[in-house]
């Protein structure tokens, strides 16, 4: 059993009313804590503060709650402060909790008319609300996943917004393994972004260019979280990923005295996620990262897996760790202004992953249409289910380089003018001509994979005059064991198979299959 949500605010904000009517529209059960306080205890919560004391009915509030989120489905709703208890804060961040927040203003009006007795309230109600505000505001950011406000709007108004909240769809994916960690996928998701700050007091904000909206509102609600932001911008894509970029990350944290106890947040593309976590594996030996990919490769690929690296002027990603980040957000509202290229780019990644895995996601690739969220979280899936068996690429996990070991190569030769997408869709093609020579698949494989590609917008050639160029790069890569090529393929079933230096036939015929 689990809750729809947990509903949260100040004295007065109108938490058992909203929480009573959205519970009635979903048709879910409504359950109020001070109710079930006061039919455990046999008295009133005034009464149970009179006789007993503060501290007694926060203990028993903390029980309550601590129940309800056990046994019941539906809406909760609890006390303005519930939340003074750690263990009831801590026992919220597992759950989809909604702060219904409202001015001073509003709340003392509201409160002069209300009947309710309420025990924290003295004569001077204004004096009073100003307090709970300074000592429960923090608090109530802490916790909370989505915040709605309420104002002088209508009770309608407010309902519909807490509806509208519930009705976006967030995924959560977890990646398995000696430190596991959740993936969050779905919209709206900065109030959540920083609630997984917690505990650090100060963090380090990486992001990319061109975020400058989308990174402010995240700044903007850490502040209000009474936690000290120091905001990096790095360059765009991967010029952000050298020693360079190290250095001045390095430099800043030591001028910020960020110490062991502080996180790393790394908001943007893939290449930013990547120098990020580089970073904070290295900065005091290690300390802890939130990864916030804003480009669809990066959601499928770059933040999910632990892997983090820079690039050197013999290769991409030669330098690196594995460090697994504590918390993943693909927060689907900042795609909608990402360019075509890089739609497309992260689209290959999602195709490579119905190519190796999920025959689901190739089907529903073919079509006119597609659902990008299923799309995501689809890809996501996969490559959790391969890193939570093999964090660190010793074998299973190898099938994530389907299309890579081309694709590297291509990416190099071309001084990074290609997008990675771009030239991991001809690698998979190359890849799928390596399978049908080696007998693992049909003909039909190779033309399954140009279609979809095709069908994305993705390039399937590459000019055969750049041969000698390409193959010689791959020699430099890093998947390259005792001076033999290894590609990565799978048969029609999706089973892996290795294939290590094949014969000049197969690349002649692998080459053939991506001529223009």
């Amino acid at each position: 059993m689990s809750l729809r949500a947990v509903i949260v605010g100040m004295p007065g904000a109108g938490k058992t009313t909203v929480g009573r009517i959205v519970a009635n529209r979903l048709h879910e059960e409504f359950t109020d804590s001070d109710r079930l306080i006061s039919q455990r205890a046999g008295m009133s919560i005034s009464d149970i503060f009179a006789t007993f004391g503060a501290d007694y009915f926060r203990q028993l509030e903390h029980e309550v709650i601590k129940e309800a989120c056990e046994l019941r489905t539906g809406i909760l709703s609890i006390g303005g402060g519930a939340l003074l208890n750690s263990q009831t804060r801590r026992m919220l961040t597992r759950e989809r909790v909604i702060y219904i927040d409202v001015t001073d203003e509003v709340l003392v009006s509201r409160l002069r008319r209300s009947r309710t007795v309420r025990p924290v309230l003295g004569n001077d109600i204004a004096a009073s609300v100003a307090r709970l505000r300074q000592e429960r505001s923090e608090l109530y950011y802490e916790v909370a996943s989505d915040i709605v406000m309420s104002d002088e709007r209508g009770l309608n108004v407010v309902v519909g917004n807490v509806l509208d909240k519930l009705g976006q769809s967030q995924t959560q994916i977890t990646v398995d393994g000696p430190n596991p960690y959740d993936v969050i996928v779905g919209t709206d998701l900065v109030p959540r972004i920083v609630r997984a700050l917690r505990p650090a007091s100060k963090v380090m904000l990486i992001h990319s260019p061109h975020l400058t909206s989308y990174v402010g509102r995240i700044d903007e609600q850490i502040t209000l979280a009474g936690l000290h932001s120091v905001a990096v911008e790095v360059p765009d894509g991967e010029k952000a990923k050298s020693s360079g970029t190290i250095e001045q990350l390095w430099d800043i944290a030591g001028q910020a005295h960020l110490g062991r106890d502080a996180v790393v947040l790394a908001v943007g593309g893939g290449a930013t996620t990547d120098v990020a976590g580089f970073f904070a594996s290295t900065w005091m030996r290690g300390i802890r990262l939130v990864s916030v990919p804003t480009t669809i490769l990066g959601m499928v690929d770059a933040a999910i897996g632990g892997k983090t690296a820079i690039n050197t002027a013999q290769g991409k990603n030669l330098v690196g760790t594995f460090w697994p980040p504590s918390d993943v957000f693909c927060d689907l509202d900042v795609l909608g202004t990402l360019p075509e290229e890089q739609r497309q780019s992260g689209l290959a990644e999602v195709a490579k992953c119905g190519f190796i895995a999920d025959k689901n996601i190739s089907t529903m690739l073919a079509q006119p249409s597609y659902d990008l969220h299923e799309l995501i979280a689809r890809a996501i899936r996969v490559k959790a289910d391969v890193v939570s068996q093999d964090l660190r690429e010793s074998s299973l996990r190898q099938v994530l380089n389907y299309g890579h070991t081309l694709g590297h190569a291509i990416e190099l030769v071309e001084n990074y003018s290609w997008k990675h997408g771009q030239a991991v869709a001809v690698g998979c093609i190359f890849a799928a001509s390596l399978a049908v020579s080696a007998g693992y698949a049909t003909p039909d494989f190779v033309t399954e994979h140009r279609y979809i590609l095709e069908q994305l917008g993705l390039p399937t050639t590459y000019p055969a005059d750049k041969r000698e160029q390409v193959e010689r790069a791959m020699r430099s890569d890093k998947k390259v064991r005792d001076g033999q090529l290894r590609f990565v393929v799978v048969d029609t079933e999706r089973n892996m198979h290795i294939i290590r230096e094949p014969s000049q036939e197969m690349l002649d015929s692998a080459w053939e299959s991506i001529r223009p």
